[in-house]
């Protein structure tokens, strides 16, 4: 008799519903404080170096930025290239893969600082607050939960940020105009990287990953006692999250 898909599944949601506490305790709470400590402290060294008015503030902010969006599109082309189960079984995706974690607790690190350094520092926009907590919150899943989905992170949480890279010296330029007037040619040749690679990142390579995702994610969790709680939960991130990727764009062709 065959067994579907979702019955596979299913299977999974038996047992625990976080990872061993042993693991939370040993990686994930440490690697969580790290990271926001890490990330932290460059920003404060840029505002040691810079100065602390409220123009200093959003460079050492767009630094900082640049610094951890760095190191996340680092980590996850080299996990997702050199250290990724190939084809992978459904059971395979959504289980294990705490080898990747990093991935989890520096994304959910590196918002926690900018929340509250976005909120009371640099006035950020409430989509990209939003942003910040809603990755927060999906990162938390495959930080804590047992069927994480910890396969997909190297992705989703690091070579999807490949094009903040671009983005967050952009965004310098567009906060000291004079740097475009004087160098016009690497103002456009950033747009023009910043476009192909979030085409590239975030529609061509990221759309058919998370369709597969989602459709995992679904038959699982309508399987789960809390389905109406869970489904729910993770359909609002995803909403919030494409609002707030489309709104970015928007701006950024906009040139604000």
């Amino acid at each position: 008799m065959t067994v579907s898909l979702a019955e596979r599944l299913a299977s999974l949601n038996e047992g625990d519903i976080f990872l061993d506490t042993d693991i939370i305790r040993a990686h994930v709470l440490p690697q969580i404080a790290a990271s926001t400590l890490a990330v932290a402290s460059i920003y404060i060294v840029a505002l040691r170096v810079a100065g602390n008015d409220a123009k200093q503030r959003k460079i050492c902010y767009q630094i900082t930025n640049f610094c951890a969006n760095l190191t996340l599109s680092m980590a996850g082309v080299y996990f997702e290239c050199w250290r990724q189960t190939k084809d992978p079984t459904p059971e395979q995706a959504t289980q294990g893969h705490e080898e990747f974690l990093f991935m989890s607790t520096f994304q959910i690190g590196y918002q926690l600082w900018a929340i509250p350094v976005g909120l009371f520092q640099v006035n950020e926009s409430p989509a990209m607050l939003a942003h910040h907590v809603t990755v927060v919150a999906v990162g938390s899943m495959s930080a804590f939960f047992r069927n994480g989905f910890r396969y997909w992170t190297p992705f989703f949480y690091g070579i999807i940020e490949i094009s903040s890279i671009p983005l967050s010296i952009m965004n310098f330029f567009k906060d000291n105009p004079k740097l475009i007037e004087k160098y016009p040619s690497v103002y456009s040749g950033l747009r023009a990287v910043f476009s192909l690679s979030f085409l590239l990142v975030r529609l061509v390579m990221f759309v058919p990953r998370h369709v597969t995702y989602l459709t995992h994610h679904y038959l699982l969790q309508s399987t789960h006692p809390l389905v109406e709680l869970s489904i729910s939960a993770v359909a609002a991130a995803v909403l919030v999250n494409a609002y707030c990727q489309g709104y970015c764009q928007a701006a950024v062709e906009e040139g604000k």
